[in-house]
C-alpha cells in the first residue's frame, strides 16, 4: 500500500517470512524517523526504496490511525508546504489521478 502523509510517502507491505511484521519503506528517511522513531531505519543503497523499518502489524495500524486522527487541514497538498520537492511529487500524482478520472468519465 502506498501512503502519502504530511510527513512524506511510504510503501507498506507484509514481511515475506512473518505475516505479523510489516516492512515500511520510503525513498527518504524522514517519514520513517517521524512515524516510527523507535525503530532502526535500515539503509539499502541499491534498493528502490532506500530506507526501511520492520514494524509489528498492530503498530503500523496504530500509527496510521493516529495520522488519520491528526488530520486538521481542508486541503492535503496545501498542508505539505515544508518540502517543495514533495509538494511537486504530490501534484504529479494528483494530476495523473485526475487524468484517470477523466478517462473513466469518457467511457460512460
Amino acid at each position: 500500500m502506498w501512503v502519502f502523509t504530511e510527513h512524506g510517502f511510504v510503501s507498506i507491505v507484509q514481511h515475506h517470512d512473518d505475516p505479523g511484521i510489516m516492512l515500511v519503506r520510503s525513498r527518504t528517511i524522514g517519514p520513517l524517523d517521524t512515524m516510527w522513531p523507535d525503530y532502526e531505519v535500515k539503509e539499502i543503497k541499491w534498493a528502490d526504496y532506500r530506507y526501511r523499518v520492520f514494524v509489528p502489524r498492530e503498530e503500523v495500524s496504530s500509527v496510521l490511525v493516529d495520522v488519520i486522527d491528526g488530520i486538521g487541514y481542508p486541503n492535503f497538498k496545501a498542508a505539505c508546504t515544508d518540502d517543495h520537492e514533495y509538494q511537486i511529487a504530490l501534484s504529479s500524482v494528483w494530476w495523473k489521478m485526475l487524468e484517470m478520472q477523466m478517462r473513466e468519465g469518457e467511457g460512460k
